[in-house]
């Protein structure tokens, strides 16, 4: 049993910044993995890309970037990206796995959150062991800030991105306090 006086009043809000950010990423990672609009329904006009002979469709995502190849929805701030449709079919099987492995991170960091949360709940969460997770944790979170700014992804990832770095360092700082005080007493 852990004896160590963790403080909620730090912790939680943290948690609850990481836990929505988490929430949005993976919602919006499924979003965009489930969301396939096939040539045969998209208008030609606006999307002659899919409609050729080895145009396949586009795959919806939100994205909050202007310009370069992007096609703009000029009613509304979400645009579309139709990289998918401008590939050759064989390629998409190589982006639908840059997704579900975006997907899989995602979803190990939402465990480890969890595993965190339920030790703490149980008294059994050690200085060090808060420590690790918080490390693995913030080392997956960084996998995805660099997805997100070099390449794979949108702004608004890019904001909860950071945010969810922001609170993991945090974290990180007040767990090595409480650790240094632990080993003070020792």
């Amino acid at each position: 049993m852990s004896t160590t006086k963790w403080l909620k009043r730090v912790l939680v809000p943290f948690w609850t910044v990481e836990a929505v950010c988490l929430l949005a990423l993976i919602g919006v990672n499924i979003y965009s993995l489930t969301t396939f609009v096939p040539a045969s329904e998209l208008d030609p006009t606006q999307y002659p890309f899919a409609l050729r002979p080895g145009g396949y469709g586009i795959f919806v995502l939100w994205l909050y970037q202007r310009g370069d190849p992007w096609i703009n929805n000029p009613t509304s701030d979400v645009q579309y990206y139709p990289a998918y449709g401008e590939f050759e079919r064989a390629k998409i099987p190589k982006l639908l796995a840059i997704n579900i492995v975006f997907l899989i991170v995602e979803i190990i960091l939402a465990v480890l959150f969890s595993t965190t949360i339920i030790l703490m709940a149980r008294k059994k969460l050690s200085p060090r062991t808060h420590l690790v997770l918080a490390c693995i944790r913030s080392a997956l979170c960084l996998v995805l800030f660099v997805w997100v700014f070099f390449g794979f992804a949108w702004y608004i990832g890019g904001i909860f991105a950071i945010t969810m770095m922001i609170c993991l360092f945090a974290q990180l700082i007040y767990i090595s306090v409480i650790v240094g005080r632990s080993r003070e007493k020792t």
